[in-house]
């Protein structure tokens, strides 16, 4: 891994995911990280191009949450600073790859990095997918039962389980 990108990413990327919400958070983002590259040395992708899908995978929540991953893309393609240790084409790929990564995406990931950072997002720990998909219900939909809540928990735990990309 450059250590150059790997400082770059952890001193300006990562940072940004103390501002977000606790279902993606910087732990969040480090667990997709450490999932990604996991993925990556499997399937024998070029772990630096993943390692910066991840870690870019959700900045656009700095925005909004139903569009972040078309933000996240725009961030990725426009930070200058990646060009340095990327080609166009790599980082046009890694920019579809973060569009890619959402869970209730239309379309299939277009490359294995956007299959890579989706599976590695869905993390299927039941207890860390739980966590989180209650504590965004809880924010967005605070005055709710928890029966509601755990209905809703129930039903995207099965659509993402029918969803394996990988």
């Amino acid at each position: 891994m450059n250590q150059e990108l790997r400082t770059y990413i952890e001193k300006e990327i990562l940072p940004r995911y103390h501002a977000f919400d606790k279902a993606h958070d910087i732990s969040h983002a480090e667990t997709v990280i450490r999932e990604s590259l996991e993925l990556a040395r499997i399937y024998g992708a070029d772990p630096e191009m993943a390692y910066t899908v991840a870690a870019y995978h959700d900045t656009g929540l700095c925005q909004d949450r139903e569009t972040h991953h078309l933000i996240s893309g725009e961030i990725l393609q426009s930070d200058p600073r990646l060009r340095q240790w990327f080609t166009e084409e790599q980082i046009a790929i890694m920019k579809e790859a973060v569009e890619d990564h959402r869970a209730s995406s239309d379309h299939a990931p277009r490359s294995l990095y956007g299959k890579i950072v989706a599976e590695a997002d869905r993390i299927i720990d039941p207890e860390i997918t739980l966590r989180r998909t209650v504590q965004y219900g809880i924010k967005k939909h605070p005055d709710t039962s928890a029966e509601w809540q755990y209905q809703r928990f129930r039903e995207h735990l099965t659509k993402n389980m029918q969803k394996a990309v990988i």
